[in-house]
């Protein structure tokens, strides 16, 4: 399990540790670049939850690429809880994310969240 609050407790020291002036796209939606542009993805999303924990149930690896499949596990500040079944893929460089896509049931995420996903 990547922990409670992983993000939480700081987007912005998340994305200057972790992300580099990359990529980042989930399944839908067009790319965002610059770890700014991703700061601001987390923290809009992160001002609905209480909290987010994401349970990986698989990972693989190949070179500079990672797979993993997770079970993120959403509470939002409304008291509404729900899972979303995810695969994240992350391409790596010099130790910092430079590029992330998440795919999931769009569906599935607007009928459990009551939000469209963007």
């Amino acid at each position: 399990m990547v922990g409670p609050g992983i993000f939480q407790r700081s987007p912005p020291r998340f994305c200057r540790r972790h992300l580099a002036n990359g990529l980042a796209q989930r399944q839908g939606e067009t790319a965002i670049s610059r770890s700014s542009g991703i700061r601001a993805i987390f923290e809009g999303f992160l001002g609905l939850m209480s909290r987010i924990d994401l349970d990986v149930v698989n990972s693989a690896a190949k070179g500079h690429v990672v797979f993993a499949e997770r079970i993120d596990r959403f509470h939002m500040k409304n008291g509404k809880k729900f899972d979303l079944p995810v695969n994240g893929v992350f391409e790596l460089r010099d130790g910092k994310i430079v590029l992330f896509s998440d795919y999931f049931n769009l569906a599935d995420w607007e009928k459990q969240s009551g939000m469209p996903p963007g």
